[in-house]
């Protein structure tokens, strides 16, 4: 499992009667791991049978600890039903904006929602490419899913019933490994920008900022374009070096990666400005007798 990836365990179906009404409630009891960075009190997002909660973390409870979930679900389908749940997708096309290559991710909105597509191979910018609505559009950034893959339509209502939980978090990460590696780049030619006079250079490096904050949601509340690097303030209240992955305008946090692994959910008041000449020591090798003035 990669760093930041956070896990769910196995869910079971409850049934539950009231004892006035005589009807039934099902519940799934369900595992989480608490997110990187959050303590008692905190909140996180989780996503279960299409719905969206909040969750606290406990008291007693800390970052990797397992947490016990009792979250209120439909009652249960067969296969054939849930199969055509998880094919409900509608799909559109879009046009593939200037400067997006394949492997490369850009930003799909549609009805207020967005998400992000990675571009497959033979298709370039001007390209029209049919894409797959998911099912769960506008889910804030960092949210953890529980999803319902798999159920034993054998087995009575009324018994225990194994779910199979997942994370979508899989593409979230192999899409955040694949920003750092572009704006690593782009770091290494902010840099030179700072030592070097050259208006060419200065409007490159201008256009390829501009295109790396292509994509984000517009809002008039996000202080920090993607790809940005920012210091974040860590739990025991000191502050590492991170790098802006995502915007979520709905919730107003960030996803960053830090020291190699993912911290959703972070508020802008917890994130503050890279020192610059830091920056450039570690980006450039600067040494203290050829500091830009």
């Amino acid at each position: 499992v990669g760093p930041g990836l956070w896990l769910a365990a196995g869910c079971k179906l409850c049934e539950r009667k009231a004892s006035s009404q005589r009807k039934r409630h099902w519940m799934a009891l369900c595992s989480v791991v608490v997110p990187d960075g959050l303590v008692p009190g905190d909140t996180f997002s989780v996503l279960f049978d299409e719905k969206l909660f909040s969750v606290e973390v406990a008291d007693g409870l800390m970052a990797g600890s397992a947490m016990t979930l009792e979250l209120p679900v439909n009652p249960p389908l067969d296969d054939s039903v849930l199969d055509s749940k998880r094919r409900n997708h509608s799909e559109v096309d879009v046009v593939v904006p200037d400067g997006v290559d394949a492997g490369d991710y850009f930003t799909v909105e549609v009805a207020g929602s967005a998400f992000e597509v990675e571009l497959p191979e033979g298709v370039a910018a001007g390209d029209s490419l049919r894409v797959t609505l998911p099912a769960c559009m506008g889910l804030p950034s960092g949210a953890i899913e529980i999803e319902r893959l798999t159920l034993d339509a054998t087995d009575p209502p009324a018994s225990d019933t194994e779910y199979v939980c997942g994370v979508r978090e899989a593409a979230f990460v192999r899409r955040a490994l694949g920003e750092s590696r572009r704006m690593a780049s782009v770091v290494d030619r902010r840099a030179n920008m700072l030592r070097s006079d050259d208006p060419n250079l200065r409007r490159d490096t201008t256009s390829t900022q501009t295109a790396c904050t292509a994509g984000a949601a517009n809002s008039t509340s996000q202080a920090h374009y993607t790809g940005k690097r920012v210091e974040v303030e860590r739990s025991d209240g000191s502050f590492s070096p991170a790098s802006i992955v995502a915007y979520d305008a709905q919730s107003d946090t960030y996803t960053l990666e830090v020291n190699g692994g993912t911290k959703w959910l972070v508020e802008t008041g917890s994130i503050r400005e890279l020192d610059r000449l830091a920056l450039l020591r570690a980006t450039a090798g600067f040494h203290e007798d050829c500091e830009p003035e």
